[in-house]
């Protein structure tokens, strides 16, 4: 029997492809878990670190500035990435925005035999898809399946919060000039939703329009949420002195939130301390804006 093991122990063990697809509809297939990762995308990035992979990120942006990635490449740009930084990181996968398939820097990639993933990030299922796509790529699937579980264990427990409370029309504004807001169709609007906001455009196409001032007036919601400036507590006296925003009822009302802007465009696993923030700072500010129901 002993001698009938020894060839079993020692036979190498064959590692099976890894395959899934991406946000584009297209398939990705690695031939063992990446661990050279490039990525043009933060929340792929902040992903990773939270699934203990951050050792694997090998190439960066410039807007990736967390310690433990601190020493990967810098590509620059997320939208014009230096190719030569890029190819020089050696990566075994690539990731980038769905938009950027036809870019130059992703048909290089491409060219070289760099597997390249896709990331769509338009709704809160696009982002649980992508959470579990790069556990399998990374061999870390059960983790990445216990880190989403948690998440929508999260999310779950603010909707229990926030049911008895008046829902309020909220929306994120991401820009004032131009306006461009998170339409309903977005993954923010929809975590707006969960901490008890309704979108005022849910008839608006895209998931981030860019709206002339007008027709952001005209939709006059009770309550905006933008990110912080200057250290935060500043957007407010920002919006009545600025014509036409100072005319909006949230403006008038002081039913202004403001949120960590760079964490907010990053749909990742901190989603739900994000969520739970903005529910409380709602609960604060519904009573300004006179809903009782």
């Amino acid at each position: 029997m002993a001698l009938l093991a020894v060839p079993l122990l020692a036979s190498p063990i064959v590692a099976r492809p890894i395959t899934v697809r991406d946000g584009a509809g297209l398939v990705v297939t690695l031939k063992a878990p990446a661990r050279r990762v490039a990525s043009l995308i933060g929340s792929t990035v902040d992903i990773m670190i939270a699934l203990g992979a951050a050792d694997r990120v090998a190439a960066r942006t410039r807007y990736d500035t967390a310690t433990a990635v601190r020493r990967a490449a810098d590509m620059g740009g997320g939208i014009d990435p230096s190719v030569e930084v890029l190819i020089s990181a050696r990566p075994d996968l690539f990731i980038a925005w769905n938009g950027q398939s036809a870019t130059p820097v992703v048909s290089r990639m491409r060219a070289l035999g760099v597997p390249v993933y896709l990331v769509d990030t338009k709704d809160t299922l696009a982002m649980f898809a992508t959470i579990r796509d790069l556990g399998a790529l990374l061999g870390m699937a059960p983790k990445a399946t216990a880190a989403a579980n948690t998440l929508r264990v999260e999310l779950r427990a603010v909707q229990a919060q926030v049911r008895t409370r008046p829902r309020v029309k909220a929306v994120y504004v991401i820009s004032r000039s131009p306006v461009i807001i998170a339409a309903a169709k977005s993954y923010m609007a929809e975590l707006i939703s969960v901490a008890g906001g309704d979108n005022p455009f849910n008839d608006v196409a895209g998931e981030f329009p860019t709206l002339s001032l007008e027709a952001f007036i005209a939709r006059d919601p009770d309550v905006l949420i933008m990110g912080r400036r200057d250290g935060g507590g500043t957007q407010l006296a920002r919006l009545r002195e600025t014509p036409g925003w100072r005319d909006l009822r949230a403006v008038k009302r002081g039913a202004v939130i403001e949120v960590d802007g760079e964490q907010w465009g990053r749909p990742t696993l901190r989603s739900g301390a994000l969520v739970r923030d903005v529910a409380a700072q709602l609960r604060l500010v519904t009573p300004l804006t006179g809903i009782t129901k």
